[in-house]
């Protein structure tokens, strides 16, 4: 599995996030929505994607690669292309906790 990482998990195409290095902390949520956003609008194509701390490990190699300029940070790294639905590791389902069990709605 870990070299599935290293591979991009076979997806012919990698999106980097960048943030500028300037921001605070906080951006990160808004780096976080955008990742989810971008993966949600794959899927609704029928496009798949894996976000992966591993696709980032190397920044310099991808910040030269890539033309990336110093002052943005290289945050993550999502693999975009189409699933091997055959493949053992896309059809394995984690069970799920209900909502109820993991959400508690206040005043609401």
């Amino acid at each position: 599995m870990v070299e599935n990482n290293h591979n991009f998990f076979g997806a012919p195409t990698v999106l980097y996030l960048c943030m500028d290095s300037s921001l605070t902390p906080w951006s990160m949520h808004d780096l976080g929505m955008m990742a989810q956003s971008i993966m949600l609008a794959a899927t609704e194509r029928g496009v798949s994607s894996a976000i992966a701390y591993n696709l980032v490990i190397y920044p310099e190699l991808i910040r030269k690669e890539m033309n990336i300029p110093d002052d943005l940070s290289i945050v993550i790294g999502i693999a975009v292309g189409y699933a091997d639905s055959g493949d053992r590791q896309n059809q394995f389902r984690s069970e799920r906790r209900s909502l109820e069990e993991v959400v508690r709605f206040r005043g609401i």
